[in-house]
């Protein structure tokens, strides 16, 4: 996927969520995604796989996404690397 094509679906993404609308968000998760969270708290670990990712964090994903004041960037950066 090049970085202009990522850098589309992200706007697609955030633009969904800002409607309140998750499915964007939950088609662009890919099947082999792999998440790591750093540090020692009771979230770090690192979960192999879509479908584990929505098994270990999603409850908290969902809430957070589902907030009234949603995320709007102002700008989208995408280069080759």
């Amino acid at each position: 996927m090049s970085a202009q094509t990522n850098k589309l679906l992200v706007q697609h993404i955030f633009e969904a969520l800002g409607k309140g609308d998750r499915s964007a968000f939950l088609d662009g998760l890919h099947d082999d995604l792999v998440m790591q969270v750093m540090g020692s708290s009771s979230w770090s670990q690192t979960v192999h796989g879509k479908r584990n990712f929505l098994e270990v964090f999603f409850g908290h994903v969902a809430s957070r996404l589902s907030s009234r004041n949603p995320s709007t960037p102002l700008r989208y950066l995408a280069d080759n690397d």
